[in-house]
């Protein structure tokens, strides 16, 4: 081969080497860049890693019957790049359960209510949050006097389930909790788990699920009366005292200044009976 093919050889492979270089700098500035921010930040935000996330905090109160309280709700958006618009939230009260019952709610006469609503149910108004912001919500609950409890010492509490829908980078999104399940489609989905996360996930697609966000509760019950404790600190204290004046009767000189404190106090009470006992006499 002459010099001037071995020269324009050598040039080609210049050539597609500067070109190989360019396309890997484009396609690491585009991954990198603004044109590629789509691309960096499509995640599944059904997936547990963002799902589970959601719901930061979801803090029910302990009431009385016929009392109100605030139920404690923050929302959070996971994704840390994309936000998450035209958010609908739903709340419904519709389990009670305690160690010796089960009662669906929709069966009560006299069920807690959200007081916005006035009902079992309550949608919070649409929002949107950004890229790894909160939303917080204090929603009002209200009681009956007649709303079902436990007693002073059985555990209760009532559920709510939730659901949600929202838009993330253009795709539409629909999670909701184990409420929304029967027994039999959560054990499905239990089993489907077992096989792996992408069985499960298209078992939630076939009942328009992209996701499990958590149930949440709070507890109506009658708070235990403080006068049986007072109750038992008295008897307590009146059967120590006892036990301490056995032991210096059976113990003379043990102690002198318990023993004169002791002497002092059952003659001021004898005293006292006596008095009582006059005053009782006269006519």
């Amino acid at each position: 081969m002459s010099d001037s093919g071995i020269s324009g050889t050598a040039d080609r492979a210049a050539r597609m080497g500067l070109v190989t270089l360019v396309a890997a700098l484009l396609a690491l500035s585009i991954l990198t860049t603004g044109w590629g921010a789509g691309f960096a930040v499509a995640q599944d935000m059904g997936a547990p890693l963002y799902a589970n996330r959601i719901v930061e905090r979801a803090s029910g109160p302990v009431l009385e019957p016929g009392d109100s309280g605030a139920f404690h709700l923050t929302l959070r958006n996971p994704n840390m790049a994309a936000p998450m618009e035209n958010v609908t939230f739903r709340m419904s009260i519709y389990l009670y359960s305690s160690l010796e019952e089960q009662e669906d709610v929709a069966a009560m006469s006299r069920p807690p209510v959200f007081v916005n609503s006035g009902s079992t149910e309550y949608e919070l108004p649409m929002f949107a949050l950004a890229p790894n912001a909160t939303a917080s919500y204090d929603i009002t609950l209200d009681t009956w006097s007649s709303t079902p409890h436990p007693g002073y010492f059985d555990q209760g509490a009532y559920f709510i389930r939730t659901w949600m829908n929202f838009d993330c980078l253009g795709v539409e999104y629909t999670l909701f909790s184990r409420g929304h399940f029967t027994d039999e489609q959560w054990d499905g989905y239990r089993e489907q788990l077992n096989v792996s996360q992408t069985a499960a996930s298209i078992y939630l697609e076939n009942m328009s699920c992209d996701g499990i966000i958590p149930d949440t509760s709070f507890t109506v019950r009658l708070k235990i009366p403080l006068w049986p404790l007072a109750l038992l600190v008295a008897a307590t204290c009146a059967t120590g005292g006892l036990a301490l004046m056995y032991y210096l009767e059976e113990n003379p000189g043990k102690a002198p200044r318990l023993e004169k404190a002791f002497q002092g106090a059952r003659g001021k009470a004898k005293q006292a009976w006596a008095l009582c006992k006059q005053s009782l006499r006269k006519p």
